[in-house]
């Protein structure tokens, strides 16, 4: 399992611009470090925020796999 390999760290985080086309966006940033002494990060960025896209930004660490 991933899960015996790394440690995984995850911050999230809403954003809202009032310049330009304003609107809010999300962000989640997780940090992966194998437990050999690599590392990784993984970077989700979606906008509109909503269901559906908050949805594809948590697959994408659910999608990770090790090679």
């Amino acid at each position: 399992m991933l899960g015996d390999l790394v440690d995984a760290f995850t911050s999230s985080i809403t954003m809202k611009s009032t310049g330009g086309e304003g609107g809010t966006g999300q962000l989640r940033l997780t940090l992966m470090t194998a437990r050999d002494g690599g590392s990784s990060f993984l970077l989700g960025i979606a906008q509109p925020t909503g269901p559906k896209a908050r949805q594809e930004v948590d697959a994408v660490p659910e999608s990770v796999s090790l090679s």
